[in-house]
Formats: C-alpha cells, structure tokens, sequence
C-alpha cells in the first residue's frame, strides 16, 4: 500500500466498481456483496496494485452467492430427481416404507400420520457445493497445492459435499418416520450446519495433509538435485 502509484487501469476499475455498487439493483441477498464492491473501488482509487488480493477475494465471494442460482436454473429439476430417487433408495435399504411421486417423497410415520415432502431444487445442496468451492480457492490462496494434485482432492471435496446434502435430507426424512413432521422440518433447516463444518474439518485435514506431503516432496527432490 505504501508503494502505490497512480494507475489509470486501477482507477477505471475503482470508479466502475463503485458506480456498479450504486447502480446495481438492490436485493438483501446481493446488498453484503454491493457494499463490499464499493469499498472495494475505494481501496482501489487510494492504493491501487493493492486492491489486487481483495478483489480475488470478492470475486471468490460473489461466485459463491451467483453459483447456486445459476446452477438451480440450469440444472435444478434434473438434480432434484436425482436426489430424490437417491434418498429413496438409501432409506429403502434401511426398511423405511418411503415411496415417492416424481419429487414428492410419501410415507406414513410411526403414529399413522401420512407425511409428503417436496424435494426442491434448492435440496440438491448447491448453496453449500458453492461455499465449499469458496473455500477450497481460499485454502488454494493460502496454502497452494500443486494443480495435478488439487484436483482430485477437488473433486473429492465435492463428492464428499454432494454426499453430506444426501446425508441431511436421510436425516430430515428419518426424523419424520420416527418424531414426525415437526422433526422432519427442525432438522431439515438445521442439519446442514452440523454436518457441513464436520465434513469441511475432515476435508481441511486430508488437504492439509497433501500439502505437507507435496513440501516433504520438493524438498527430497531438492535434495536429490544437490546431491
């Protein structure tokens, strides 16, 4: 910040950024973001070059507030499909008498009482598969791994992700069969939050684990080298 110099492209950038956070429609998902984006311009119009690495970082927050709905709109009715016959045939396997109608999951809990639920778009989980992605560019920002290996642990992150949404709408319809509705929706809207930072700490410690395995690499090679 100290060594910033006056630079047009920063300062063109500086002045969109903040004529795009006034112009921009207002909505209270998007506001955070919005605000952010004309501080950002700000900093940018002050310190130039050292706006740099906040703009990675808001850019990689404002992928994870547009990834879930564009994904929900190109893909949304397919996936919701997808999950449902999935979580139907996870509970099959258990015994519970779950059946479904498309994404209408039916069935009839421990006190007689008939329960449908929709599986919704927004039950596929991409709202957590785009904070994880966040994440992960942040963790890629802080502590690299080399590209050959990030992106099978990538895609390990997201099968792993994927798999903790199946996990929460199992949940959500056990506690249905056994307590009843009330339970189905408490844990519905509350499972995701124990279950996601459980499954992000166990991912944070494999790639935790690859980085350390990838510095004792390069230095046994460095090694090698000098031998």
């Amino acid at each position: 910040m100290r060594a910033h110099k006056l630079s047009l492209p920063f300062i063109t950038a500086g002045i969109a950024l903040v004529a795009l956070s006034v112009l921009l429609p207002r909505s209270d998902y998007f506001l955070p973001f919005l605000m952010l984006m004309g501080w950002l311009g700000l900093f940018a119009l002050l310190f130039t070059v050292a706006s740099i690495i906040p703009s990675m970082l808001l850019a990689i927050y404002g992928f994870s507030l547009i990834f879930p709905l564009l994904v929900n709109g190109w893909l949304g009715e397919l996936s919701a499909v997808l999950v449902t016959y999935t979580v139907i045939g996870i509970t099959r396997v258990f015994g519970l008498p779950i059946t479904n109608d498309g994404v209408v999951i039916h069935f009839t809990n421990l006190n007689g009482d008939a329960i449908s639920t929709i599986v919704a778009p927004g039950c596929a989980g991409y709202a957590t598969i785009g904070v994880f992605i966040a994440l992960f560019a942040l963790m890629m920002l802080d502590i690299r791994l080399p590209l050959k290996r990030a992106w099978y642990i990538f895609l390990i992150g997201l099968a792993g992700t994927w798999l903790q949404n199946i996990i929460r709408i199992v949940v959500s319809i056990v506690a249905g069969y056994y307590w009843g509705p009330g339970a189905l929706e408490a844990m519905h809207y509350n499972a995701g939050y124990v279950l996601f930072p459980l499954w992000y700490t166990l991912f944070a410690y494999i790639y935790l684990r690859q980085t350390r395995w990838s510095r004792i690499s390069v230095k046994v090679e460095s090694e090698d080298l000098y031998v």
